[in-house]
């Protein structure tokens, strides 16, 4: 009989800690589970973003083989995309996977997910978000490099940043950027360093999409006034980043045609 454990299933490296040494791991695929006090994103989008995290991590873990239930066929090329073998059927293995659920606190995560062609990648993504960014919201925001791979967000006439950034080596890997959250007037430090604050760009293997999602965040504004602002402007700039992405397909495929 497996053990159930209730892990981050958006950290690829909490989860190869969980399964590390492990053969044969079961996944249900449930993705209707409330990680955060806020989830912004689709059923559809967090099960992908979950079996990718599940795949990746049995990869580098060394599992064997991944268990998934039959009523989930779609998760299979997912799960499978890093080489482990994967298979359908009744809970077995040594663990079960299921996502870690809400245990207090304003934490907001959100997850949207954009097609992506095969020459362009997670890294690339992230760069371009933040050349992006300023453009889109100038002249009222401005991201500025202060150090290697530290980003700083700033509005006009303000002198502390609004949001601080700082790209994650050690959480980061191929297909797989991350940018750690450590600081800023619109963070509650505290809390999102105790979450693991972060912004990630992650490519879904074999199916030419990116994933950009904002993980364990904890605002600073109450939390009525952060749903009534903060979370929309988070939410539109997302869907202007999606169409800006979406035309520079649309660009490439005409200059290829």
């Amino acid at each position: 009989m497996n053990c159930q454990r209730y892990i981050d299933l958006f950290s690829i490296i909490k989860t190869k800690e969980e399964i590390q040494g492990k053969s044969l791991i079961y996944y249900s695929g449930d993705a209707l589970s409330r990680s955060a006090r806020l989830v912004q994103g689709s059923e559809e989008d967090l099960a992908i973003l979950y079996a990718d995290t599940v795949g990746r991590a049995a990869a580098l873990a060394g599992v064997s083989c991944i268990m998934h239930p039959s009523d989930h066929p779609e998760l299979s090329h997912i799960l499978g995309a890093y080489g482990v073998s994967v298979r359908e059927g009744e809970e077995g293995g040594e663990v079960a996977l299921a996502v870690s659920q809400w245990q207090g606190g304003n934490t907001v995560s959100s997850v949207q997910r954009f097609c992506l062609p095969a020459e362009w990648d997670a890294a690339w993504v992230g760069d371009t978000y933040l050349a992006w960014l300023p453009q889109l919201l100038f002249p009222f925001v401005q991201v500025q490099r202060k150090e290697t791979d530290v980003f700083h967000f700033k509005a006009m006439k303000i002198p502390l940043p609004l949001l601080i950034l700082q790209h994650d080596a050690e959480e980061s890997r191929p297909g797989c950027q991350v940018y750690r959250i450590t600081g800023g007037l619109l963070v509650n430090q505290k809390e999102t360093n105790a979450h693991r604050g972060r912004l990630e760009f992650r490519e879904i293997a074999g199916r030419g999409e990116v994933i950009t999602a904002l993980h364990n965040f904890v605002p600073r504004l109450p939390w009525l006034l952060y749903r009534l602002t903060q979370a929309r402007i988070h939410l539109w700039v997302m869907d202007r980043f999606g169409r800006y992405l979406h035309g520079h397909i649309s660009n490439k495929k005409n200059l290829d045609d």
